[in-house]
């Protein structure tokens, strides 16, 4: 979307719509199996700390997620890493939520 007219006039688009105000809102391009890693994190340490707030105000929560991304399909392997990538992404097929948000689908069913 950065160096494609089409993909500049689709954000165009979205602002133009006055859907999302620029003040509170932006559209930053992200490397996808970093987002991928910090949905990990949201959903396996997030939920298990004392004080989120803390946990994702001191950082932590990206540092976790950066070293995911980077040891990620070593430590796991890359077959696994690309089966929780495509559950936790939903251009690979993953869920979403009523909400928007990813989810990750149980391996045994609904």
């Amino acid at each position: 979307m950065r160096r494609g007219e089409s993909g500049q006039n689709l954000i165009s688009a979205l602002f133009d719509t006055g859907l999302l105000d620029p003040a509170s809102a932006r559209v930053v391009p992200v490397d996808k199996d970093w987002m991928v890693a910090g949905k990990m994190v949201d959903l396996l340490w997030e939920p298990h700390t004392n004080d989120s707030n803390t946990f994702c105000a001191s950082g932590v929560h990206r540092q976790i997620a950066s070293a995911l991304q980077r040891q990620g399909p070593t430590e796991a392997g890359p077959e696994v890493w690309e089966r929780w990538r495509g559950r936790l992404s939903p251009q690979s097929g993953g869920p979403r939520t009523r909400r928007g948000s990813l989810s990750l689908r149980r391996p045994w069913g609904r």
